[in-house]
């Protein structure tokens, strides 16, 4: 659903639009997770997965942290 929401028709060609999502998959089995990251088997969607932890805000303390 997430995906078909972001096509666009431009001179009678179809395009998906980039998506971005924030999201904090809360198990393994999550839509999300296993459709989108896990899955290397899609030929028409470029996939970039980053992560960020605590440790990359160098705002938050180490007794924030733990």
């Amino acid at each position: 659903m997430a995906m078909s929401r972001c096509r666009q028709v431009i001179d009678d060609v179809m395009y998906l639009m980039p998506v971005i999502w924030t999201c904090n998959p809360d198990s393994p089995s999550h839509y999300i997770k296993t459709e989108y990251m896990d899955n290397t088997d899609q030929k028409d969607v470029a996939i970039k997965n980053l992560f960020f932890g605590f440790k990359d805000n160098p705002t938050i303390t180490d007794v924030y942290i733990s």
